[in-house]
């Protein structure tokens, strides 16, 4: 792994973990801050919406930054958040605290995307991208876990203390190894702006949209699912989810070298393969056996379309990047709160975890059909690469 790549895996690392880590935090949280937990769980969806919300934001307000100075900008930002989310005696400052680590998050993810694929050779950007996404996917499998589990033995602002420390590690890695050059120069923001009408761009955007919704309408409620339909006790559920975090790293990074192959083609390979896969989890979730195997190709499905999708946004936005790929990060968390609500709403009214899957198969043929019927009319003009 070229080094400038690696310091953007390595920032994705300390940002993803710092996004998920909470969750196996909030009956801590609740407690040392006075609240009950479903206030805490604020801590959690008002991350969500920071991305969807403040990563457009940032992008513009660091608009006139070269990019490389953007990303150094934000992640200070992030270990700013995180210092003060240690600190923190309140609820509503941690919860301000938190936020503001999310509107760093969603900027982040989309200039370093632009940056990484500006550091290889044209064939191997859909692979850059996918890197990127490994490192939240490490994130989950390593960051998660070792996070909660120092929040359970030193209390849960030990975890934030050391997520701050993830960070000035990553930020050391980008000053010494990001090229000054190789982010690029600033963003030509009324460009920026123009791109985002762009039908390809848009078309992306709806179905990164698409899968978030699908994926976390199922993965939402998976330990219930895994318990109370499949029969699995409580005590195997690290095991499961090992299994889809390995699942997820492989399809993240196979789905990368595929869309570097034939974009298009990896698209609809990797939508066929979540209609099948979600049809196989509605049909076995009673089949505890058939559930080892189901996670693993549920991680390498469900991660496997953000790469290719990223890629076809950034080619239709290829001289005018930034905007679009932060875009992306807005489009796929919102799709996971809207997944999330469905995924709630169905169970409350009724249905069992063993419908949810439903969604993803749906959400699926939807996206395949709104990629076929415009794949025909789809042109993305050749420019040149911004320098």
């Amino acid at each position: 792994m070229p080094l400038p790549l690696l310091a953007l895996f390595i920032t994705a690392c300390a940002i993803g973990t710092t996004e998920f880590v909470v969750s196996g935090l909030l009956p801590q949280v609740s407690i040392d801050l006075g609240v009950d937990i479903p206030t805490a769980g604020l801590l959690v969806s008002g991350y969500a919406m920071g991305v969807v919300i403040g990563g457009p934001i940032m992008t513009v307000l660091t608009a006139r930054l070269s990019r490389r100075t953007a990303l150094l900008a934000l992640v200070a930002i992030f270990i700013g958040a995180n210092v003060f989310c240690a600190l923190s005696t309140s609820f509503a400052a941690t919860l301000a605290a938190r936020v503001m680590s999310a509107f760093a998050h969603g900027a982040f993810f989309g200039i370093a995307t632009v940056v990484a694929t500006g550091l290889v050779a044209d064939g191997r950007r859909a692979s850059a991208i996918a890197l990127i996404g490994a490192g939240v996917m490490t994130a989950n499998i390593l960051g998660v876990p070792g996070g909660t589990a120092l929040g359970q033995a030193l209390g849960w602002r030990a975890t934030f203390w050391a997520i701050s420390i993830a960070g000035v590690i990553a930020i050391a890695a980008m000053v010494l190894w990001l090229p000054a050059s190789g982010g690029g120069k600033s963003m030509d923001l009324p460009a920026e702006i123009r791109t985002l009408g762009r039908r390809s761009v848009l078309i992306g955007l709806l179905m990164l949209f698409l899968h978030g919704v699908g994926l976390f309408g199922l993965f939402t409620f998976i330990a219930p699912l895994l318990t109370t339909v499949s029969g699995f006790a409580s005590a195997e559920l690290p095991l499961l989810l090992l299994l889809f975090g390995i699942g997820a790293i492989a399809g993240t990074v196979l789905s990368g070298r595929l869309a570097d192959w034939r974009m298009d083609l990896s698209i609809v390979i990797v939508l066929v393969a979540q209609v099948l896969t979600y049809i196989l989890f509605g049909f076995l979730t009673g089949s505890a056996g058939a559930m080892y195997a189901l996670m693993i190709l549920l991680g390498i499905v469900g991660m496997a379309a953000p790469a290719p999708l990223r890629a076809l946004v950034l080619e239709a936005a290829r001289d005018a990047p930034s905007l679009a790929a932060t875009f992306c990060s807005s489009a796929f968390n919102l799709g996971v709160a809207v997944g999330a609500t469905m995924g709630s709403v169905a169970i409350s009214s009724g249905a069992s975890y063993a419908q949810l899957p439903w969604i993803g198969v749906t959400c699926s043929i939807a996206g395949l059909a709104i990629f076929a019927l415009t794949r025909r009319t789809r042109r993305v003009r050749p420019v040149p690469d911004t320098p």
